[in-house]
């Protein structure tokens, strides 16, 4: 997958759709997805949340955050912040502060994966990870500006090179790798903390993404933890 347009793709999530939030709301939340039982690739997963501050929308509004996945991807399970969820039922998306997604790669979803053939991907996804955050901004910016006009959006976001946090875990059956991300707008700069897992189970590969607003370095520990627990809970789940 190409991380510039991850990139994009998290910022639209925090910013694109901010003008929203107040009009989108309801009275009543749609109930969230409470057995975390998925499909993907012809087999049942079960995803859990990275913790109690997040909850899956269910299948009926999941389909909304589609488009935060890359075309590459197919989006299998969100977690977002209670709050959200009462925008999701007016069928727009939230702005997101923190929030996860479990991806799978579409040309992959039927592939069985072995053990050799993972340390591969990893490694290859590891290689590229680190590679792309040197690609072209400017390609970035003008992708960025052109979906931000799509969406009717008049807010100006300028996006800053990305910063590698380089690998933040690697065990068997998933590794993980982190950046931070500055994006400024008229209101300031804001930095944005992702960590990236990709995982084997069952034998298929999927790719764990959690984002939440960066601070200072205790939200890389934060962000290193909680991405590390999840995944750890996302195996025990599925043994």
């Amino acid at each position: 997958m190409r991380f510039n347009q991850r990139y994009q793709l998290c910022i639209l999530a925090l910013f694109a759709t901010s003008g929203i939030w107040s009009s989108g709301q309801t009275k009543d939340a749609p109930a969230a997805n409470s057995n975390n039982q998925f499909r993907a690739g012809g087999l049942s997963f079960t995803f859990p949340s990275p913790g109690n501050n997040l909850v899956e929308p269910g299948s009926d509004y999941r389909v909304v955050l589609e488009p935060l996945a890359p075309d590459a991807n197919r989006l299998v399970a969100a977690f977002v912040e209670p709050q959200a969820l009462e925008v999701l039922h007016a069928g727009v998306q939230p702005p997101l502060q923190e929030y996860a997604l479990v991806e799978i790669p579409r040309r992959a979803e039927f592939v069985n994966v072995n053990e050799d053939s993972f340390k591969q991907v990893a490694d290859t996804i590891g290689s590229k990870f680190s590679d792309g955050l040197s690609g072209s901004m400017k390609d970035s910016q003008d992708q960025l500006d052109q979906r931000l006009k799509a969406l009717g959006s008049t807010q100006s976001v300028t996006l800053d090179k990305p910063v590698p946090l380089g690998q933040l875990f690697s065990k068997t059956g998933a590794s993980a790798f982190g950046m931070v991300m500055p994006v400024t707008t008229k209101d300031g700069t804001v930095q944005i903390a992702m960590a990236m897992s990709v995982m084997r189970i069952h034998n298929r590969v999927f790719f764990g993404y959690f984002y939440m607003r960066f601070k200072d370095q205790s939200t890389v520990t934060q962000l290193r933890t909680t991405d590390e627990q999840w995944t750890d809970a996302i195996l025990s789940a599925n043994q």
